[in-house]
C-alpha cells in the first residue's frame, strides 16, 4: 500500500536528521556533479538505501551525498537496477521508467569512498542592462497610425484647421414719445482662419466689417471720425507654431500681450525651456477710425509658459515704445503672472510709464499706471473670487492729437487755465464673490467699490444672484437684487427672469423684468423705473445662429425701446 505524500515528506525529514547527526563532516558535496572520480584509495562499500516518496516516474531515496552517493551512482531494488539522477545532503532521486516501487523498499548501492568532489561549472552571469543599450529602434508610437474621426461636442465645431464665420449685427434705440431722436447701427462682419498647406506652418487670418450708423440727425453728432464704413481688425500672415518659430506680418490684432492692433511685423522664438523671447514693430493705426497712421510703436518682451508645471505659470515681462512727430511718445514696462492650478486662479500685472519732466498731465517721471491682482477658487461646491487695483488714464501726445484733455487726465480751474490736469489721478477699485454651485441650482453674492483722485467719482454697491435650472423639464428661473451708490445717483432694484429650451435645446425663450428705485443726487425725489424685456436664441444647426433681444425701458426721465440682433453663419471650409 502506497503511503501518502505528507507521510513521506515527514520521514524524508526524519531520515536527513538522523543522517545528519551520524554522518562524518565531509566536505558538502555538489548538487549536481557531472562525473564521480575514484579516489587513490578505491575502497567500495555497499550503503544500505530506503524509498521514502514517490511521483509519477521518480523515486525519492534516502540517505543522498552525505553518504556518498552521487549522480550517475546505480542502486538495486528488488530486481531492478535504477540510475540516481540528482542529490541533496539527505537524500536521491531515481528515475523509476516502467518499474514500480512502494514507499518503504529497500535496496543497495554499491559506491566508491572518499570519491574527489567534482568542481561544478556555474552559469555566468548575464550582462547587465545597459550592454543592450540602443540595440533596438525606437518603437513607432500606435498614435501615428491612427486616424480617429472628430467627435462634434456642441453645436459649434471647427473643421480642421480652417475656420470661417460671417456675421450681421445690428442695434437701435427708439424713444417712445417726442422726447428726442433714435440712432441705429448695423454691422457685416467677417473673419476667416485658413492654412492652405498641410505640410507647412503658414496661416491667413483676416477680420473685416462693414458698417453704417443711422440716425436723422447724424451729422450734426459729434466723433464722425469714430464711425467709419470700413474697419479692418484683422488682416495678418503668419508662419509657424505656438512654443515655437513664429513670424507673422499685416495688420495684427495685438502687437504683443500688453498691446494692440499694430501694422507691421512680430517675430517670436524659443530660447531655452519653455522661455520665449519676441519682438515687434511698426505703425499705430489711428484710435478713431482704425486707418494707418505715421506713428511707430517698437518693443518686445520675454515669456515663461510652463504648461507641464502642475501650477502651469505664465509669466511676461515686456517694453515698448513710439515715436510721435519725430521725437520719442510712449515708454512703457509691464510684467504680468498667472498662475492656473486646478483648484482656481491667482494673477497679477503692473504697467510703469515714464514722461518727460514737463508733460502737460502733470504726471511723474516714473508713474505707476496700472496694477490689478485677482484670484479666484473652487472649494467642492464653493467659489470664491475677489479683484483689485488702479487704474490711470492711457495718456501720450498721439492719443492727445485726437481725443479731448477730459480722456486723458482729471482736470481742474487754476489761475493759469480752467483746464489744467491735476495730475494724481489714479482709479482704485476692488470686487469680491463668494458663490455655490449645484447641480441645478446656484447663487452669488457679491459687493463692489471704486474711488478716483482729485475728483467727486466714487461708487459702492452689491447684488445677489439665483439660479435654478431644470425645474419642470427645461424650465429655468434667473432671479436677483443689486443696490449701488455713486456720486451723481443711488439705486437699488431687483430682477427676475424666467426662461425656458425647447426644440432639443436649440432654441431658448426667456423674459425679464426689473423694478429699481433711482435717486439723483441732485434731486430730492426718487422715481420707480421699469425694464421689461426679452429674449430668442434658436440654433437650427451647428452652422447658424440667430439671437434677439429687446426691452422697454421707462421712467421719470426715460422711456425707450432698445433693440439688438445678432446673425452668425459659420460654413465649412
Amino acid at each position: 500500500m502506497r503511503a501518502s505524500p505528507t507521510l513521506g515528506a515527514l520521514l524524508v525529514v526524519l531520515s536527513s536528521a538522523l543522517t545528519a547527526l551520524a554522518a562524518p563532516k565531509d566536505k558538502p558535496a555538489q548538487d549536481k556533479p557531472a562525473k564521480d572520480h575514484k579516489s587513490a584509495s578505491g575502497k567500495g562499500v555497499t550503503l544500505k538505501v530506503e524509498v521514502v516518496d514517490l511521483t509519477n516516474d521518480r523515486a525519492y531515496i534516502t540517505p543522498g551525498a552525505k553518504a556518498g552517493l552521487r549522480v550517475g551512482d546505480p542502486v538495486k531494488i528488488g530486481r531492478d537496477t535504477f540510475e540516481v539522477i540528482a542529490v541533496t545532503a539527505s537524500s536521491a532521486v531515481l528515475k523509476l521508467d516502467k518499474s514500480q516501487l512502494e514507499v518503504g523498499d529497500k535496496g543497495t548501492a554499491a559506491i566508491e569512498l572518499d570519491r574527489e568532489a567534482v568542481v561544478v561549472e556555474r552559469i555566468k552571469p548575464p550582462p547587465p542592462a545597459a550592454t543592450f543599450r540602443d540595440s533596438w529602434s525606437p518603437a513607432r508610437p500606435p498614435a501615428e497610425d491612427q486616424n480617429p474621426a472628430p467627435v462634434p461636442l456642441g453645436l459649434v465645431q471647427a473643421q480642421g484647421h480652417n475656420r470661417a464665420s460671417v456675421s450681421m449685427y445690428g442695434y437701435g434705440l427708439a424713444p417712445a414719445g417726442n422726447a428726442g431722436t433714435g440712432i441705429g447701427f448695423a454691422e457685416l462682419r467677417g473673419q476667416l482662419h485658413y492654412e492652405p498647406f498641410t505640410s507647412a506652418p503658414f496661416a491667413l487670418d483676416v477680420d473685416l466689417s462693414g458698417q453704417t450708423w443711422i440716425s436723422p440727425n447724424l451729422s450734426a453728432r459729434r466723433a464722425g471720425d469714430a464711425r467709419p464704413a470700413l474697419r479692418v481688425r484683422r488682416l495678418e500672415a503668419a508662419y509657424g507654431r505656438e512654443r515655437s518659430w513664429f513670424a507673422s506680418g499685416g495688420r495684427l490684432r495685438y502687437a504683443s500681450s500688453f498691446l494692440g492692433s499694430l501694422d507691421g511685423v512680430k517675430v517670436r522664438a524659443p530660447l531655452f525651456g519653455d522661455v520665449s523671447v519676441s519682438a515687434f514693430g511698426g505703425a499705430v493705426p489711428e484710435p478713431l477710425s482704425g486707418v494707418p497712421s505715421s506713428t511707430a510703436r517698437f518693443g518686445g518682451e520675454f515669456a515663461l509658459d510652463a504648461v507641464e508645471n502642475e501650477l502651469r505659470p505664465r509669466v511676461i515681462l515686456g517694453g515698448s515704445a513710439s515715436r510721435f512727430n519725430g521725437t520719442i511718445d510712449e515708454r512703457r514696462l509691464n510684467a504680468s503672472v498667472d498662475l492656473l492650478p486646478r483648484f482656481g486662479r491667482f494673477g497679477a500685472s503692473a504697467e510703469v510709464s515714464f514722461f518727460d519732466a514737463d508733460n502737460p498731465w502733470r504726471a511723474n517721471t516714473t508713474e505707476l499706471t496700472s496694477a490689478m491682482a485677482d484670484a479666484s477658487v473652487r472649494m467642492g461646491i464653493v467659489e470664491l473670487s475677489g479683484r483689485g487695483g488702479l487704474q490711470r488714464p492711457e495718456r501720450s501726445q498721439w492719443l492727445a492729437s485726437f481725443l479731448p484733455p477730459e480722456w486723458l487726465c482729471v482736470a481742474g480751474a487754476t489761475a493759469a487755465s480752467p483746464g489744467t490736469c491735476l495730475g494724481s489721478d489714479a482709479t482704485y477699485s476692488g470686487s469680491g464673490e463668494v458663490g455655490i454651485r449645484l447641480t441645478k441650482l446656484s447663487a452669488t453674492i457679491g459687493g463692489h467699490a471704486a474711488t478716483t483722485q482729485n475728483t467727486n467719482a466714487n461708487a459702492v454697491g452689491g447684488f445677489t444672484q439665483l439660479r435654478l435650472l431644470d425645474i419642470v423639464s427645461t424650465l429655468r428661473v434667473d432671479a436677483g437684487a443689486s443696490a449701488a451708490r455713486t456720486s451723481f445717483l443711488t439705486n437699488a432694484g431687483f430682477s427676475f427672469s424666467p426662461g425656458v429650451e425647447l426644440l432639443d435645446r436649440t432654441l431658448d425663450l426667456s423674459l425679464r423684468y426689473r423694478p429699481a428705485i433711482t435717486r439723483y443726487t441732485a434731486d430730492d425725489s426718487a422715481f420707480v423705473e421699469h425694464l421689461i424685456g426679452g429674449a430668442i436664441w434658436f440654433s437650427p444647426s451647428r452652422h447658424l445662429d440667430l439671437a434677439l433681444d429687446g426691452d422697454r425701458i421707462l421712467g421719470a426721465d426715460v422711456d425707450v425701446f432698445v433693440v439688438q440682433g445678432l446673425v452668425t453663419w459659420r460654413p465649412e471650409i
